[in-house]
């Protein structure tokens, strides 16, 4: 499920919210089988009709719910903690800044 909305602030200014959540039951995207949710906010700039910046800020959270931290699993080698995706094994969320350059041609 994806929510993306834009509100014009300006003729080339646009305030962006982005709201996602999504369900990789298997692993098979991401490689963790949990419920993800995500939420950005950021901006899309529009300095001349070939260019586009968009900076934003995003946050993400696994939900953990196709098992998860179990004490007795983790003791076992190669376990993956479903329950944190992020940061290589160690955490069940994350915030991320970015920007991005688009040139049209």
């Amino acid at each position: 499920m994806l929510n993306y909305t834009m509100f014009r602030m300006l003729p080339n200014l646009f305030f962006t919210v982005r709201n996602e959540l999504f369900d990789d039951c298997a692993g098979q995207r991401t490689g963790y089988a949990t419920l993800y949710d995500e939420h950005s906010v950021g901006f899309t700039w529009w300095p001349c009709s070939i260019i586009t910046v968009r900076p934003e800020v995003r946050y993400e959270r696994a939900d953990g719910c196709h098992g998860g931290a179990n004490r007795l699993n983790s003791q076992i080698p190669g376990y993956i903690d479903e329950m944190k995706p992020h940061d290589n094994g160690t955490r069940r969320q994350q915030v991320t800044f970015s920007m991005d350059c688009i040139v049209h041609f």
